[in-house]
């Protein structure tokens, strides 16, 4: 099996899995990784991830970032951002990461 993200963090995202991820699998190999990238649009006045944070923590709740939907890598690496500034960015789920 090649699974994803979300195959390890959905135990502690739903009360119920079908599966336990330590005990009923093996893993072999890393097959490859996955960058996420923080960019923002020109018109936001900010320049770097400390300007971010501040407009962030001056805004609670005001900015959102894009998530390719619930558990996914880019879901957990912004609420990894949010929780580590201790800002409130609210998270927009998609469904999927869109065309490659």
């Amino acid at each position: 099996m090649i699974n994803t993200t979300p195959f390890v963090t959905n135990p502690f995202l739903y009360s119920r899995v079908p599966y336990d991820v330590l005990k009923d699998f093996e893993p072999i190999s890393l097959l490859s990784t996955s960058p996420v990238i923080l960019a923002v649009h020109p018109s936001l006045p900010v320049r770097s991830v400390r300007e971010l944070l501040q407009l962030a923590k001056s805004k609670p709740g005001a900015l959102n970032y894009a998530s390719a939907g619930v558990g996914t890598n880019h879901h957990i690496a912004g609420e990894l951002f949010n929780f580590l500034g201790k800002v409130d960015i609210v998270a927009v789920q998609f469904k999927g990461g869109g065309p490659r």
